[in-house]
């Protein structure tokens, strides 16, 4: 399987009654939107438009000009998985090398092998508040065969998911220069950049001329049911955009019209639906950062961004041995679901055992009620 953790989430995660395993915003309320109805945007003898004609390209131009960049640089795709898909099969062909951060999103650490590139797991340094290094990706590209000629490229979250680590734009015009001398491109999924304070928020394709940002109205505004991402490409790869639709047409020729045109809604009314995330924010998500600082065994970053922490758990070996390297996150998960109704994201999703990724994107009353479960959980296992 190269995505287990897809299965888990559809499966498991929504099982429970509490729930700390989201990492996005949940759905805005319909009436955000508008009043407005929808047409069905089906094609008729008298009407027959494909999402190109007007709405793929009017979505393009919103995406456009929130970046300041030309439309043509922007690229239309179904969700942030799509675009990751879509620049893995473009970019990640035998014979590249593909530096990936970890911990990280599963799909990251797939892709590559998936369509036959190398894979170099970059570890970031938990110890430094889960920092990547520079120095540690241009390594472990080299390491991994420099010698058979192909590409080096650089994929990875920022912030980072699971642990919420922002990287500044030192550390992107780095590692722009590592994937360039190697003859790549440097691939940013980004997010949960809007959820970063606007001070510190840095976009990859419009400071580092090759690469490529990844974003969608997914994890930020909880409108996953859309299916709506986008690529931006740096300056230097605008004439990919040819080549990379060539690939998406292959994949799924369009995304669906109804679909863009409530995104273009959406993103006319970005504000409204940020509005929760503030409230989260500021009430949430100190709750979940008090819990992971006073609950013994627990310790976790707490300057993350984004919509999770990543909670690294002491002694939670069931024998009850003292221990404090990996342990097994995915059987206290079973547990903890089964026996006390909480459903936590286990680090081995993210190729970090012994974590726990906790999201607080979730009300004040239901964050408190999950915690309180989850702690009973965490007391019942070491008492085993």
């Amino acid at each position: 399987m190269h995505f287990p953790y897809m299965f888990w989430a559809h499966n498991e995660m929504s099982a429970s009654t509490w729930s700390l395993s989201t990492s996005g915003m949940p759905e805005p309320a319909p009436s955000v939107l508008g009043p407005e109805e929808l047409a069905p945007d089906l094609a008729t003898a008298a009407n027959i438009k494909h999402p190109g004609f007007e709405a793929q390209p009017s979505f393009e131009a919103a995406i456009a000009e929130r970046y300041d960049v030309d439309p043509s640089r922007v690229l239309l795709t179904m969700g942030a998985s799509a675009a990751m898909h879509l620049v893995a099969t473009t970019y990640f062909r035998p014979g590249s090398r593909v530096a990936v951060d970890v911990p990280s999103y599963q799909p990251f650490r797939a892709l590559p092998p998936y369509f036959g590139a190398t894979l170099c797991e970059v570890k970031r340094r938990e110890q430094e508040d889960w920092r990547l290094d520079a120095g540690d990706v241009a390594a472990a590209l080299d390491q991994s065969g420099a010698s058979q000629g192909g590409p080096g490229h650089v994929f990875f979250t920022n912030p980072n998911n699971p642990t919420g680590a922002l990287s500044d734009v030192h550390l992107l015009q780095e590692l722009g220069t590592i994937a360039n001398d190697r003859g790549g491109i440097l691939v940013s999924n980004e997010s949960y950049m809007d959820l970063v304070p606007e001070v510190d928020q840095v976009r990859c394709a419009t400071t580092i001329p090759h690469s490529i940002t990844i974003g969608s109205l997914t994890k930020p505004y909880g409108m996953g049911a859309l299916r709506l991402g986008w690529l931006v490409l740096g300056e230097a790869l605008a004439g990919d955009r040819t080549r990379l639709l060539d690939n998406l047409y292959m994949g799924y020729v369009d995304p669906p019209t109804a679909a863009i045109r409530i995104g273009l809604r959406a993103l006319r009314r970005i504000e409204e639906l940020r509005a929760p995330y503030n409230s989260f924010f500021a009430e949430s998500r100190p709750l979940l950062y008090r819990w992971s600082q006073e609950t013994p065994g627990v310790s976790a970053l707490c300057s993350g961004l984004g919509l999770t922490i990543f909670a690294r758990l002491e002694n939670l070996d069931a024998s009850g041995v003292h221990r404090s390297g990996p342990t097994d996150t995915m059987a206290f998960s079973k547990f903890a679901a089964k026996h006390f109704e909480v459903a936590v994201t286990p680090g081995e999703f993210f190729g970090v055992p012994g974590c726990l990724r906790l999201g607080f994107g979730t009300p004040q009353e239901h964050l408190e009620g999950a915690l309180r479960q989850l702690t009973l959980a965490l007391e019942a296992w070491r008492a085993k």
